[in-house]
């Protein structure tokens, strides 16, 4: 009632402009109402005044006659004519019935359920708005009218309004219980940006914030800022201050959308505002950008673990050196002129950093080996293809083709490992402790490597340690420890100590701390592979079950072996003396 009150008050009064306005604008209610009554057939007197006779009878059905009013212009030759009349009317009536409810809201307990039955609530009358908002801009940039600045001037004005009431419409639609309802309104929410951004482009900059504000879309209110491009240091402090992380984050994410890091952090309120900056880089685990704002702020500890984190996810091992070199520089940095090296915390950062290094050098030595093997030949392998061929006859020719399945991952793993590339730790494992040829100290590496590994399950990291030990015990010559009467003590000790047992057991035991020896050593007698083709699926997804299934034949090979070494070489016996040189017995037991 509202609304009818004020459309026929302006009715009314437009009635004694006759001869002040074109006649076309003036009937342009008229003429809408004329419409809907045709179209539904409804009889009237003749002379009668169908604008009375339509608040009198059908006033409930106002919401259609909008979308008569944009039939009625489609229909005109000079539709421009009528689009500020348009506007009068669509914004007199959302106006009349938005005060209504933000006057009585608390008296009638109005919410966005309560106005499904509401007129502005009519399917057509977003796409009206979205209409009369479109044509309206573009007559504020058509050529004709840019020297009628009193025009140009209402015109944007109008605009200003159109938006507010398109956005006032759309957000009661959002809110309400009906799915339908939502859905339609989300394909005008969508437009919001867009409809703002106009508002900016006709200079209504200051109009468009105050909507973003009025409505909470923070994230547009930055993305206007920023394309208004102007001022842009005094907005941003201004709603920072005023609304802090509500604009804050959305304008972090805004650099981060637009991958302007270095923006992000150089911007003049970074270091004015820095703990919010941090708490959102943080939350984000923006580990890529936030260590350099750490730096920043002098707080190296934070930076060092986190490009710690960085350099574990590297997939190339000069990158991966280059986050861990500024890791321990950043440590440092942290320690300051006096370093303890007796703090546990210090001892442990430390460690940590040069197991990382420790790796590296695993791959560096890895590569240095394969490159030294191919220049060691007489004959030169011009292409990868032939060059990796080679490597696999004079790394793995022993065994290569007796266990297909490991061959082809070993394969694989050799040719990223000459491309610099960092291989998981289960492929790592395979190529240190498979080849003929063994790196030095390559199983005590393997078994540090997999008890770092904090990526690995720990279903996964048994079998691994398991197919570790298995290849100690197979790559060992106990054979000669067959008969040991004509040895005296001292030359079994030596032996003993000279195994890849006793290696393996001394210095993974001097490294690992606080780790128990039945966590990472595992006696010949479970040292068996026994992992399930489930398993396997849920470690490596990509492989198939047929390549699975050849992969589990090749361990099987391998227990098939380690069951013969404890059968015919006394392996259990000497892997237990070994245990006793190193006084690892009771720890074990």
């Amino acid at each position: 009632m509202a609304c009818a009150l004020k459309l026929w008050e302006y009715y009314n009064s437009s009635l004694s402009l006759r001869g002040q306005t074109e006649e076309s604008q003036r009937k342009l209610l008229v003429s809408a109402i004329r419409d809907y009554l045709k179209e539904r057939e409804i009889q009237i007197k003749p002379n009668e005044d169908i604008v009375r006779f339509f608040f009198r009878f059908h006033v409930r059905e106002i919401g259609f006659i909008f979308t008569y009013i944009e039939q009625v212009i489609s229909e005109q030759e000079d539709s421009n004519l009528l689009i500020p009349e348009a506007n009068n009317i669509i914004l007199l009536s959302f106006e009349a019935a938005f005060n209504f409810r933000r006057t009585n809201k608390d008296l009638y307990v109005i919410t966005s359920n309560c106005l499904k039955e509401s007129w502005t609530f009519h399917p057509e009358l977003l796409k009206v708005l979205y209409q009369q908002f479109e044509k309206t801009s573009d007559i504020i940039q058509d050529s004709d009218i840019q020297n009628d600045g009193e025009k140009i001037d209402s015109l944007k004005d109008q605009l200003v309004k159109l938006a507010d009431i398109l956005l006032g419409a759309t957000s009661e639609r959002l809110n309400c219980d009906d799915s339908m309802t939502r859905e339609d309104a989300q394909i005008y929410r969508n437009e919001w940006t867009t409809i703002l951004k106009k508002l900016v482009r006709v200079g209504k900059s200051d109009d468009a914030f105050v909507l973003s504000e009025t409505y909470e879309e923070y994230k547009i209110l930055v993305d206007l800022i920023m394309s208004h491009g102007q001022n842009i240091d005094y907005y941003i402090k201004k709603y920072v201050n005023k609304y802090q992380e509500n604009f804050e984050y959305p304008l972090y994410e805004w650099y981060v959308e637009k991958e302007l890091y270095a923006d992000l952090l150089s911007q003049s309120h970074a270091y004015e505002y820095k703990d919010s900056l941090q708490k959102f880089l943080n939350e984000r685990n923006l580990n890529g950008i936030s260590w350099m704002h750490d730096i920043y702020l002098n707080r190296y500890g934070e930076a060092s673990i986190k490009l710690r984190h960085l350099a574990r996810n590297q997939s190339r091992v000069n990158r991966n050196k280059t986050f861990l070199s500024m890791s321990k520089l950043s440590f440092l940095a942290e320690l300051g002129d006096e370093i303890d090296l007796k703090n546990e915390d210090v001892q442990r950062n430390l460690d940590e950093i040069d197991n990382g290094f420790e790796l590296l050098k695993a791959y560096s030595d890895l590569q240095e080996e394969f490159v030294s093997f191919l220049t060691s030949q007489r004959q030169y392998h011009d292409t990868k293809p032939k060059q990796v061929n080679a490597i696999m006859e004079g790394t793995a020719g022993s065994w290569k083709h007796h266990k297909p399945a490991l061959s082809q991952i070993y394969e694989k793993q050799v040719i990223k490992i000459l491309d610099g590339e960092i291989i998981p730790t289960s492929e790592l494992v395979e190529v240190m402790t498979l080849a003929d040829k063994k790196m030095e100290n390559a199983f005590p590496f393997a078994l540090q490597f997999t008890l770092n590994d904090n990526k690995i399950s720990e279903d996964h990291r048994r079998t691994i340690l398991q197919t570790i030990w298995r290849r100690i015990y197979l790559n060992d010559n106990w054979e000669i420890l067959l008969d040991t009467s004509n040895i005296s003590d001292e030359e079994l000790n030596k032996h003993i100590k000279s195994t890849f047992v006793y290696v393996a057991l001394e210095i993974v035991n001097r490294s690992v701390t606080g780790i128990p020896l039945n966590q990472w050593f595992y006696p010949p007698a479970e040292a068996f592979f026994s992992s399930t083709i489930e398993q396997f699926h849920k470690w490596f997804p990509l492989l198939s079950e047929e390549q699975i299934k050849s992969l589990i034949e090749d361990y099987l090979k391998e227990n098939d072996d380690l069951k013969h070494y404890i059968d015919n070489y006394h392996l259990d016996k000497y892997v237990e003396y070994a245990l006793g040189l190193l006084d690892l017995k009771s720890k074990f037991g």
